[in-house]
């Protein structure tokens, strides 16, 4: 039996294939458990069963890619965690998508005199898998309340698109047939063009999402509160999906720098994907959270290849990073800059506590820890080289800011790493001070209220019926909400895409 199926964006213009459905995933492998998945057959392009189909395999075609470069995912993300994460193609009227901890969901909504289907698109699809995949990697990055880890969500997710798209050695070869250089703007680097076009037509033409997202993009990185609030998707603006472009941008030119390096076949173009893509997850998983969170993972990346790969893609990152305006230069992210006492018996064989008690108590000093909180620790190593990330939680405040937040706070972890230097315990690198984590979150949190994505009638949390999360989305309609204040916290409640004027 064959479906059919577009590689890519229905609006891409790639054409459509009579393809063998990718088989399902079974345990020990993470999966989906697919809902409402009708007869296996050839369906037309607008019909809602195609739109499922195409969900199931674009949700399989983006893991199996992600896997084939950067090896097995062991669970997704839940309490406790699971192997197969419910994917819901058609879960109602809404011109939204979206991954919530709890299933990818994809809707339907009447655009134009036509019904769009958002699962119908691989981009959207591999989009909200890519949201998944970070998040069973780094679950803390969920509810760092800074704009660039939002902002590294979505990009993440287009990353996820960008390598599903080029795992097809179809594409791969039709790419390089008409730009054997890649040197212009082309079908699989252009991001969301039906969704872009959906919401021309349903909300506003000049709305931000009204355009495709670029992976080949000239944005130049800014302190996010110095770019504009709102503007076309021609600007870079203050948004979590129009910044996430950013990541997106030095991933596709670090495939591009790499790419330079083999023979420039499509074999040679999948080759420099795998080795981008296994560069950036294994910074992923090492890089400490920061407000210049593009510029932490961006560093991690050079100390990661520098281990594995001697360095050789350097020059590539270095370029990729550069074009967009972040400095990633020549990093001192491991270098020891404050001695905290003897190493910790035991840490580099067993991954205890780097340092022990009046180590830590010196570290919390350094990070100005709140009310004298220990760092807690988490091991990751760079080779034959172990070291710790040390992690503080940021209460801050958020009185001043709006009438409802009076008594609300926002978390926000503060990190450094820690390690062996000069023969004992040390702070590698620089460590942000506590006033410029609280300012980067008031700053996200002016964000949120200009956008109108807080929910302020949060009951709390005894009182409440039981709620289901929402999640990642490709585009939220006007009432969703990313945040709510809950037991006078602020907590994310959704990755949604609303990018409202």
């Amino acid at each position: 039996m064959t479906i059919a199926y577009v590689p890519n964006d229905p609006a891409s213009g790639t054409p459509s294939r009579n393809i063998t459905p990718t088989p399902d995933r079974v345990a020990p492998k993470v999966g989906f458990a697919v809902q409402g998945l009708p007869v296996e057959k050839v369906y037309p392009a607008t019909a809602k069963e195609y739109a499922i189909w195409t969900a199931r395999e674009a949700a399989l075609r983006a893991i199996n890619a992600f896997e084939a470069c950067a090896g097995p995912l062991k669970a997704w993300q839940g309490t406790p965690p699971r192997l197969s994460l419910p994917l819901i193609p058609d879960a109602g009227v809404d011109l939204n998508a979206y991954y919530d901890r709890a299933s990818i969901s994809f809707f339907e909504s009447a655009v134009g005199g036509q019904t769009f289907y958002s699962g119908a698109s691989e981009d959207v699809v591999a989009h909200e898998t890519g949201h998944a995949i970070l998040d069973a990697l780094r679950p803390d990055l969920w509810n760092a309340a800074m704009t660039e880890v939002g902002a590294f969500h979505e990009g993440f997710g287009d990353c996820i698109a960008l390598i599903t798209a080029l795992s097809d050695q179809g594409n791969r070869a039709a790419l390089l047939k008409t730009d054997p250089k890649l040197a212009k703007a082309n079908s699989v680097e252009t991001l969301v063009e039906a969704l872009a076009a959906a919401i021309g037509t349903a909300i506003d033409p000049n709305h931000n999402a009204a355009i495709p997202r670029h992976a080949r993009n000239d944005f130049l990185w800014a302190i996010p509160k110095q770019l504009p609030p709102d503007g076309p998707g021609t600007v870079l603006i203050n948004e979590i999906h129009s910044l996430g472009q950013l990541l997106a941008g030095t991933f596709y030119r670090t495939i591009l720098g790499v790419f330079a390096r083999t023979k420039g076949d499509e074999a040679g173009l999948w080759q420099a994907t795998r080795v981008a893509t296994w560069l950036l997850v294994n910074a992923v998983l090492r890089a400490p959270i920061r407000p210049r969170f593009f510029q932490s993972v961006g560093r991690t990346m050079l100390v990661v290849d520098n281990a594995s790969y001697k360095g050789a893609n350097g020059p590539a990152i270095r370029a990729a990073y550069a074009h967009h305006n972040i400095d990633i230069g020549a990093t001192t992210l491991l270098t020891p800059s404050q001695a905290l006492g003897p190493m910790a018996s035991g840490f580099a064989a067993a991954g205890a506590a780097p340092v022990g008690a009046a180590g830590s108590r010196d570290l919390g000093a350094l990070m100005d820890a709140p009310d004298g909180t220990k760092p807690s620790f988490r091991r990751v190593e760079f080779g034959a080289r172990a070291v710790a990330i040390a992690s503080v939680d940021r209460p801050v405040e958020l009185a001043g800011l709006d009438p409802r937040l009076a008594g609300a706070v926002a978390v926000a972890p503060q990190e450094a790493f820690v390690g062996e230097g000069g023969g004992g315990a040390a702070l590698l690198g620089a460590v942000d001070t506590g006033a410029s984590v609280a300012a980067e979150v008031r700053d996200f949190v002016e964000m949120l209220l200009r956008r109108n994505d807080i929910a302020f009638d949060v009951p709390p949390a005894k009182k409440r019926a039981p709620r289901k999360p929402r999640g990642s989305g490709a585009v939220s309609t006007p009432g969703s909400k990313t945040h709510a204040v809950v037991d006078t916290q602020l907590q994310r409640i959704a990755f949604a895409c609303g990018c409202r004027h």
